[in-house]
């Protein structure tokens, strides 16, 4: 009998690497902690993938990049989530991935103009966007010795050129912190050439 052990019990083992022949019977509990356990040393990838707790989702998909390919299209919600999270922090993420994930956000967003499926919340298509074009900039030999805030005051995109999406995001946070406009005029005036990575349209396909 395995039921015999709590869920923290089970926990142990499994990070002991312990009871290996009962793990699938464990799965059959639903428990979220020892799910997540599983799929974060690899377990079960084809199964936790399509798990319906997003947390397990994500690990698996951590676990196993191998798996983007089969969920990156799908419109699952969790799928959808698991994606924009994984992409974030994807060093060598393709252009191909940012518009397949780009399409299936146009989708969803378009479809749903009250947003009930939250997807507002990951909506970094800008982002996106922004990174596809500065990686495809080529700099002068000048441009190559200005700094990032240097290039963006030049209203260069190639600032955000080698970073990833999460990196975009949070560059773009520190810089409105610390250079708060006085005026709109003055904030479009400065920020505003960033406007067209905004403009959400069918020509991402």
């Amino acid at each position: 009998m395995t039921n015999k052990y709590t869920p923290d019990e089970m926990l142990e083992k499994i990070r002991n690497g312990e009871d290996e022949e009962h793990y699938l019977e464990w799965i059959e509990q639903n428990s979220y902690a020892v799910n997540r356990e599983l799929a974060s040393r690899g377990y079960f990838p084809e199964r936790f993938i399509d798990d319906e707790k997003l947390g397990v989702v994500n690990t698996a998909l951590k676990a196993h990049p191998e798996l983007l390919s089969q969920i990156i299209d799908s419109s699952k919600h969790g799928h959808i989530f698991a994606v924009s999270e994984f992409l974030l922090d994807k060093v060598d993420i393709t252009e191909d991935e940012m518009l397949s994930h780009i399409n299936v956000l146009n989708s969803k967003l378009w479809n749903d103009p009250y947003d009930y499926g939250g997807y507002t919340d990951i909506d970094y298509r800008a982002e996106m966007r922004m990174k596809m074009a500065a990686d495809e900039t080529e700099l002068t030999q000048l441009e190559k010795t200005m700094t990032r805030e240097q290039l963006y005051k030049a209203k260069n995109i190639a600032w955000a050129n080698g970073m990833t999406i999460r990196e975009i995001i949070n560059w773009m946070n520190d810089w409105e912190q610390s250079h708060p406009f006085v005026s709109v005029d003055e904030l479009n005036e400065r920020d505003g050439w960033l406007d067209e990575y905004y403009y959400d349209s069918d020509m991402d396909a």
